[in-house]
Order: C-alpha cells, then sequence, then structure tokens
C-alpha cells in the first residue's frame, strides 16, 4: 500500500532524523500522517532541566561517569542504532516474517516520522544542548558522528519506544522483550555521549503520551490490525 508520501525505504528515517538533528537547511520534513501536526506544535512538554540546576549537574555527571566505564561492546551497540530504525532497533527481535515485508517496513517508518514530528517540535522550544557540546571532556563513543541539533528530548528513546508500544500491541506476548530492548537503545545514547539521562526520561515520557492518540487514529488502527497478518508464527491477540 502506498501509506507513506513521497519518502519511503529503509534509509527514510535515517534521512529524517539527520535532518532533525542536524537542522539540514533545504531538506523537506515529511508530515506526520496519524498524529494532527498543529495539536504537536501546541503539545504541553514539561521543560528541560534548568542550565546548572541540580538534575543537570547530575545529567552531566552520569554522561561523564558513562565515558569512563563503557567498553568497546557498548560503543558498537549504540554506534550500530545511530539511525533508529526498526530494522536497527528491533530487526533481530522482529515477530515479523524475514525479509521485513514492506508494508510493515512502511508502517514503522510513519510512525517515527509522527514521533519525530514532536520532538522536533519540543527540541526547538527547549533548545538544549547537547553533553559534548557542553562539556570538551566529553567525547562520543567511537563510530558515532557528533549530531547538530538540540538534546532534549531524545528521538531515539522516542520513537523505540514507540516502536516497542506498536509491537506490544501486534504480539502482546514478548511486551518485556520489547520494552527492554527500548531501553537499552535509549540508554545507549547516554552511553555514547549523545544525551543526558533526563533526554532519555523525556522521550520515554514524550512516546506515551503520544501513543494513545496514534491508537485513535482510524489509519493507524487500521495498519495496526494489519500488521498482525505479517506475523511469522501464531500469536496470543491482545487483551
Amino acid at each position: 500500500m502506498g501509506m507513506i508520501r513521497r519518502l519511503t525505504g529503509p534509509a527514510a528515517l535515517a534521512l529524517l532524523l539527520a535532518a532533525g538533528t542536524a537542522g539540514a537547511k533545504g531538506y523537506e520534513r515529511q508530515p506526520p500522517l496519524y498524529l494532527d501536526r498543529a495539536k504537536l506544535s501546541a503539545l504541553e512538554f514539561p521543560p528541560a532541566p534548568a542550565a546548572d540546576s541540580a538534575v543537570d549537574k547530575a545529567d552531566l555527571e552520569e554522561v561523564r561517569s558513562w565515558q569512563k566505564r563503557r567498553t568497546e561492546g557498548q560503543c558498537r551497540d549504540a554506534a550500530a542504532q545511530a539511525t533508529a530504525t526498526f530494522e536497527e532497533l528491533f530487526g533481530d527481535i522482529s515477530p515479523f516474517a524475514r525479509p521485513l515485508p514492506q508494508e510493515a517496513a512502511d508502517f514503522f517508518l510513519q510512525v517515527g516520522i509522527d514521533v519525530d514530528t514532536a520532538v522536533w517540535d519540543v527540541k526547538e522550544r527547549e533548545k538544549r544542548p547537547r553533553p559534548f557540546r557542553r562539556d570538551p571532556s566529553i567525547e562520543p563513543c567511537p563510530g558515532l558522528k557528533k549530531p547538530g541539533g538540540y538534546s532534549y528530548p531524545s528521538g531515539h528513546a522516542a520513537i523505540s519506544r514507540a516502536y516497542a508500544l506498536a509491537l506490544t500491541d501486534i504480539a502482546p506476548g514478548r511486551r518485556n522483550e520489547y520494552i527492554t530492548r527500548a531501553n537499552d537503545a535509549a540508554l545507549n545514547r547516554v552511553i555514547g555521549g549523545l544525551h543526558h539521562p533526563s533526554d532519555i526520561a523525556a522521550g520515554k515520557r514524550l512516546a506515551d503520551m503520544l501513543y494513545p492518540s496514534l491508537k485513535r487514529d482510524p489509519a493507524f488502527a487500521a495498519q495496526l490490525e494489519r500488521m498482525r497478518g505479517y506475523l511469522a508464527a501464531p500469536m496470543e491477540a491482545p487483551r
């Protein structure tokens, strides 16, 4: 189905995130399909921790601490999820038939676009610099580029959480596995030196706020139901 408008394929969300995080001029950001653009722009969301507040200082200290103790394996994991595509985040534990059906790839791509639109709006309001721009002693993991744009909330945390919530509705028996993977992907952004812990918490909170609205959209609900037809094995029906 031609559900995704203008931009499709596995690389599309990578391009979108590159535009969103780096603020690339001239790149036409894709519009949300399931969520109302005006409502996203007006979304009320808690502000980032104030600069030099106790929470802000603790945030930076946690990033520094991870930099001292992170392993090569943890850095590889963070680099492997750099663009937050569905395949990067959940490909190895996906419940779908392999290769991933194009309609399923398009569905998750559009969910990522919708969620990232809200992330972008909040980032532009808050304008919180990333950790490595605030403290020159902080260096991202080898293999991770220094993205542009702002830090709060984390797009990786929001998108991975939204994917996990959708997967839970599609294959509810594996909820813990999906949520754990989303949490790990979010933490990798702190380990990698690209986000503060409170950015991660905010990304998860934003996804939790947006997901009920996604489910209320008839097009999203219809696509979610269609995804069950692509499962590699029968799953219990959602309760």
